[in-house]
Formats: structure tokens, sequence, C-alpha cells
């Protein structure tokens, strides 16, 4: 397919019209032209079109085979450059930087957050989404806060639900995911109920573990795996979770090394919660030893601290709640 060819496709797969897509940078007329293949377009001029359907120019070129990964899947991770990312991630970093012991002016910042960057009228989905997100951190913040907003975490937690559902429409609907489906998924996944969550994530594994997939969209893929699965062992959910270990188990061929060691671990953690503790602690600490065996000391630690908590919580889950 030439780009035009490529993009229709691409905004068909969205469940876009022209007419949604257009303004006054590109007009009905000018991407009808495009998608046609009787209109040129600017580089910049594409930049703008695939960012209103929320695709970056790497998977872009990507689906042109403009990259090339050489047949290896994994090993270089491309620099994703659409407009979504740097207000989103600055959004977490900003609310994991304060530690929830946010002053009256950070929080107050937090609720504004990026706006200088986004459109008053939501043009693109993307600011829509951001600004469900930006209002519920802040929700949360204003809760740590002492500020009384919900009778009790249920209520809460269905409030959540109720703003996250044109997110999750979203999901259900669109034909093909890629970076930005699976940045909504990850950012909005544990705000989700247990059965949602495993359809989209399924969802999400099915239309990524092919043999042609961005690098980039594997790393966020086999993260959301794994923070699903811990949410499912957390609430109980056992065929979830042995269902999250099989794609793991899959992406592993697909990744790095870290990858097949954390499958491992997530057997481990499995077996402690379905019974075989001992078991399940020998898999874990074997991880542990293979983490310490290649000079990996943060590792080591980071999975100390993880089967530290997973015992905790297995033991006392009022008191201690753990996701990764």
């Amino acid at each position: 397919m030439n780009d035009g060819e490529l993009f229709r496709s691409i905004r068909k797969a969205h469940n876009l019209t022209m007419a949604q897509i257009a303004d006054d940078q590109c007009s009905v007329s000018f991407i009808s032209k495009f998608e046609r293949g009787e209109r040129e377009i600017t580089y910049r001029r594409l930049l703008h079109l695939l960012a209103r359907v929320g695709v970056s120019i790497e998977e872009f070129s990507f689906r042109q085979d403009k990259w090339s990964t050489n047949g290896v899947l994994g090993t270089t991770t491309l620099p994703i450059s659409a407009p979504y990312i740097v207000p989103f991630e600055s959004l977490v970093t900003f609310d994991d930087a304060s530690n929830h012991k946010m002053s009256a002016k950070q929080l107050e910042d937090l609720r504004i957050m990026n706006e200088s960057l986004l459109t008053k009228d939501n043009v693109a989905r993307w600011e829509k989404f951001y600004r469900i997100y930006r209002q519920i951190l802040y929700e949360v913040e204003l809760i740590n806060q002492n500020h009384q907003l919900y009778a009790d975490v249920p209520a809460m937690m269905a409030s959540f639900r109720t703003k996250i559902r044109p997110v999750v429409a979203y999901l259900y609907k669109v034909d093909e995911w890629g970076t930005f489906e699976l940045f909504l998924l990850r950012f909005f996944g544990s705000m989700m109920d247990v059965s949602t969550l495993y359809r989209l994530t399924k969802a999400a594994y099915q239309r990524n573990s092919g043999k042609k997939v961005l690098p980039q969209n594997v790393e966020i893929l086999t993260d959301l795996v794994q923070a699903a699965f811990s949410r499912f062992i957390y609430d109980g959910d056992y065929q979830y979770a042995r269902d999250c270990i099989n794609w793991h188990s899959h992406l592993r061929a697909f990744n790095v090394a870290s990858t097949a060691l954390m499958t491992m671990f997530m057997r481990g953690w499995y077996q402690i919660y379905v019974g075989k503790l001992s078991d399940g602690v020998e898999t874990c600490e074997r991880v542990i030893e293979l983490y310490r065996e290649l000079g990996l000391k943060k590792e080591v630690a980071a999975k100390r601290k993880m089967l530290d908590l997973i015992l905790k919580s297995h033991k006392n889950p009022d008191k201690y709640v753990f996701f990764t």
C-alpha cells in the first residue's frame, strides 16, 4: 500500500470518518484525495493526520516496511514520538514524585497539568482520554489529602468505572491495536472490573503477538500481561491468571531473557496462591538466585521485595495489596 492507502486502512480500523479527523489543516477533500493517491502530503501534514487517529509515525513507517527488525522482534525499541506520550507519562512521573504528599500548589498543578498542550474541544481522542485520567489522579490525590469524596472504596471505584466508559468503549470497538491502545489499557486497566480487564488484555495479546509487531508494543504488552496477572491473582481469578502466564510465556520468544525469568517468577507466584506455598516460594527463590548468578543486583533486590510483598498479601490480603 502507498501512504494514502495505508492511512485509509488505519482510519477505518479506528472507526473514524474523514469528517471526524478533518480540521483547518486537512480538509475532507484533501484527506479524500490523499487516501486515493491523488494528492501528495508533506511530512508535517502526515504527522498531523496520524496524531488525529492516534498512530505514531514510527508505527506508520513500520507498517510500510520502512523500518525492519530483520526478522527478530524485540531486539530494538523504537522511540515513539506520538503526541500523547509526553502528557501521559509526565502526569504519572509528577504523581509518583510527589509520593502522595502534595501541597496545595502541587494539587492545582496536577488539576491543570499539560493543559497548554491540549485543545479546548478534545479534538483528538487522546486529549479526551488524557483529561479523564488526569481527573481521576486528581481525585485520588484529594482523597489522600483526607478530602472525603466518596463513602468508601467501592463507591470510588464505581465512579472511576463510570468515568472511563468512553475509554473502554473505544478499546472494544477499535479493530487494530497499536501503541495508543496498549497505552490506554496500561493506564486505565487498574480501574476496570476483572472481566473487562481480562477481555481487553486478551484482545491486546491476540492483536499484538504476531510475527510483525513493533518492538515497543511487545514491551508494553509484556508489562500489561504482568499487571493483569497480579490483579487476577489477588482477586482469586486463577483461570485468568493461568491465561496470563501462557501469554507471557509466548511473549518471551519475542523479547529479552528477563521476560522468561519473569514468567518463571509468575508461575511461583501462582503456586503460592493455589495452595502450593513451599513450591511457589522455591520457584521464586530460584529466579532470584538466577538473577544473582547473572550479577544483576538491582533485579535481585526488586524480586526479593516482590516476593516479600506477595507473601504478605497472600497471608493478609485485607492489609497488604500488591499489584505490578
